[in-house]
């Protein structure tokens, strides 16, 4: 019997090798975002300008009632521009580890699901080959997919971090890659297999195709975990940004409603990318186990088999498929909005 991978030793190290990992991109986040540098060539050291944020009692004693409302009024921006930075630099951590994870993701599954078990390896890097193809266009071409940040670090978060567009680019080419490898993997399951043609009273058919459906739930579900951490990034940039609107009611609030109207947008288009993606392809697995056991049984016994196999559609059972499509939908202005209807 053939040895699989998680009865080897090495498996006892992945816990402490994946706290390593997580540690060491903290510390190098908080260096280059919290901390920054000793010559603050990259972004002001958040620790070192502490006190631009907290105020001492003892500056009350000497301060006008004029002059204090304008330090707090600096305060309060200052401590604005800081929390923005530190939650960016938060979802920016967070994201790309989900994009590593989803091109791992995606690269196993496309070489489990090859037919050719020879070469199946191969397909993944093939795969992640055409990925970096596509991430590279789009660090190339940074005006496709960040018209609207190019136009905001202009004016805004710049001062504070000159390399934010850079980051961005890099995070969004790198995000486009992870998903253009899941769209490839779910392409992969529709590839045919010998399964497929034998007998239903076999039952391989039926099993292969059973797998074909877990995988293209494990992708699904992967694409939602990315492109809702990638809305959760953009919010975090947005919300950063309006630190250097213009301290006023109703310009902040208009600012407010712009990036509402910018997430819901991008989550609306999110959530169409899923389920172009996932629908068909569900589809065609369901149509082909249809087909598959309609050879040998009638209507009745159709229904069974499909239900013993998990290929069968029920509202209950595809609640939580239809919950992770509108996932991107669901996060940002949306779920900000049930919140504060229902909560």
């Amino acid at each position: 019997m053939k040895k699989d991978w998680s009865n080897y030793g090495v498996v006892a190290l992945l816990p402490f090798l994946f706290v390593i990992i997580v540690y060491a991109t903290e510390a190098f986040t908080r260096t280059s975002f919290f901390v920054c540098d000793q010559n603050e060539r990259n972004c002001e050291s958040i620790p070192g300008h502490i006190w631009k944020v907290l105020r001492i009692d003892s500056d009350t004693r000497t301060s006008s009632i004029s002059d204090l409302t304008e330090t707090n009024a600096e305060r309060k921006v200052v401590a604005l521009r800081y929390s923005g930075r530190m939650i960016w630099f938060f979802f920016e951590e967070i994201f790309l580890y989900v994009c590593i994870g989803s091109l791992g993701i995606a690269s196993v599954l496309i070489s489990q699901l090859v037919p050719q078990r020879r070469i199946m390896w191969a397909f993944g890097v093939i795969a992640l080959s055409l990925s970096f193809i596509v991430g590279l266009f789009f660090y190339s071409h940074p005006q496709i997919h960040m018209a609207i940040f190019l136009a905001i670090f202009v004016k805004a978060i710049t001062p504070d971090l000159p390399a934010i567009s850079d980051i961005t680019n890099r995070l969004n080419s790198l995000g486009n890659a992870a998903l253009f490898a899941l769209l490839i993997a779910i392409c992969a399951t529709l590839l045919p297999s010998q399964d497929e043609s034998i007998d239903a009273s076999s039952a391989a058919g039926l099993k292969g195709l059973s797998t074909r459906m877990k995988y293209l739930r494990i992708i699904l579900y992967t694409g939602t975990i990315l492109l809702v951490t990638a809305i959760l990034l953009k919010k975090s940039i947005y919300e950063w940004s309006l630190a250097y609107i213009y301290p006023q009611d109703d310009a902040m609030e208009t600012a407010r409603n712009f990036v509402a109207s910018l997430l819901t947008l991008d989550g609306s288009f999110y959530t169409l990318v899923l389920a172009a993606a996932y629908f068909p392809a569900a589809l065609v697995l369901q149509r082909r186990s249809q087909v598959l056991v309609g050879l040998s049984l009638d209507e009745t016994e159709q229904e069974v088999k499909l239900k013993e196999y998990g290929m069968n559609f029920s509202l209950k059972e595809s609640l939580p498929r239809i919950l992770a499509i509108l996932g991107p939908l669901l996060t940002g202005p949306v779920a900000e909005f049930l919140t504060g209807k229902f909560f």
